[in-house]
């Protein structure tokens, strides 16, 4: 049986979809004959599924085609004699229960570079007015658990602690490591030419302390920590487990960022300060093999070279580092679309925005510490 397009009034049915295959080859003419049909004002179409299942490419192909024609804008799209599984593959391609109204299919966007600028300053700045209510969310939770510690739940805060603290310890001693061998290398190769291969150990320890230590664990604890929080709070939202929470009267944010944040903000710090050892660690054991630097030495003059403040500024990085990664692994993760690809976007801007954040920070605290410290009359 051929395809049929035939036109009664106001509504345009299409038959014999499940034609054989030359038949339905026959693809632009049909979708020219749609096209002549729905220039006459039509405002509904009706294709018969009779037939007609997932795998049937042609007849799929020629019900997309005539919803992208420029006619087809307010036409109401029905489908009779489909089984359930068409109709899901039919919501794939973009048609919508309640009569199977068109939904936007392959949308033209303007191409002006104006309109994407404008729209994503507007996307930032919705995202900054969000962030700043979960900013005063997560101070209200704090203020509520100073007032009452004994609702926090202890258990919960030692999980995510032993999950991104010690779980996290060889690959923070690795990479850490790797960094001071990096390091000390390459001030080897560079100090060596002007006979100031003896202040490598002042290059790495000051780098790996100040800088380098804090910012590596914290970028690891982004791509672990901040990105399962993320993940993990996504998937509850999905499963619609943080609507029933709000349904029984519970708070989200209290119930499920607090442990989350206060476990980071208690363990990093102390990454941060093993990773820094680590790093020294590693920059002794590659200048006492490839120089006439002495291990003692090496590490008379690191200790030499820095202060107690430089081990201060250290940890204080490690505790906004760690607020930064929990805070926004948290607010992405209630900030995920309810469905797996919402899910997946919510960990990747997880990660993509705490490095960012902690970048920021970084800068912000390196330019800001020193002056600080001079408060004291602490020489920086």
């Amino acid at each position: 049986m051929a395809i049929s397009i035939v036109r009664n009034d106001d509504l345009i049915l299409v038959t014999g979809l499940a034609g054989d295959g030359d038949q339905l080859e026959r693809l632009s003419a049909n979708l020219e004959a749609v096209g002549r049909e729905l220039a006459g004002g039509a405002v509904r179409i009706r294709f018969d599924m009779d037939g007609v299942g997932p795998a049937s490419h042609n007849a799929m192909a020629l019900i997309v085609a005539c919803a992208e024609l420029p006619d087809a804008d307010s036409v109401l799209f029905e489908f009779e004699n489909a089984d359930e599984p068409t109709r899901d593959s039919l919501r794939k391609i973009g048609f919508e229960d309640g009569g199977f109204k068109k939904l936007v299919i392959n949308p033209r966007e303007p191409s002006s570079v104006y309109v994407y600028v404008g729209k994503a300053v507007l996307g930032l700045l919705v995202d900054i007015k969000r962030l700043i209510g979960y900013v005063g969310e997560i101070v209200r939770m704090l203020g509520y658990y100073l007032r009452h510690p004994g609702k926090l739940d202890f258990r919960e805060c030692l999980y995510y602690a032993d999950r991104t603290g010690a779980d996290a310890v060889p690959i923070v001693l690795l990479i850490c490591f790797l960094m001071g061998l990096i390091l000390a290398f390459q001030g080897l190769s560079v100090l060596s030419r002007f006979g100031l291969g003896m202040f490598v150990s002042n290059l790495v320890g000051l780098s790996i302390v100040r800088e380098l230590g804090p910012l590596m664990v914290a970028i690891i604890c982004t791509g672990r920590a901040g990105s399962a929080f993320a993940a993990e709070i996504g998937t509850m939202k999905v499963n619609e487990e943080i609507d029933a929470m709000k349904t029984m009267g519970l708070k989200p944010v209290r119930a499920l960022a607090a442990p989350k944040i206060l476990a980071l903000i208690v363990v990093m710090p102390m990454l941060t300060v093993l990773g820094d050892c680590a790093g020294v660690l590693g920059g002794g054991l590659m200048t006492a093999s490839i120089s006439d630097i002495g291990f003692s030495e090496y590490f008379s003059r690191t200790l030499g070279s820095m202060i107690p403040a430089n081990l201060f500024e250290s940890v204080i990085k490690g505790f906004v580092f760690a607020f930064l990664v929990a805070a926004i692994g948290c607010y992405r993760g209630f900030e995920a679309e309810n469905d797996a690809k919402g899910v997946g976007d919510a960990t990747t801007s997880s990660v993509v925005s705490g490095i960012f954040l902690i970048i920021l920070a970084d800068t912000a605290i390196t330019f800001v510490f020193p002056r600080f410290m001079a408060l004291f009359g602490v020489v920086y």
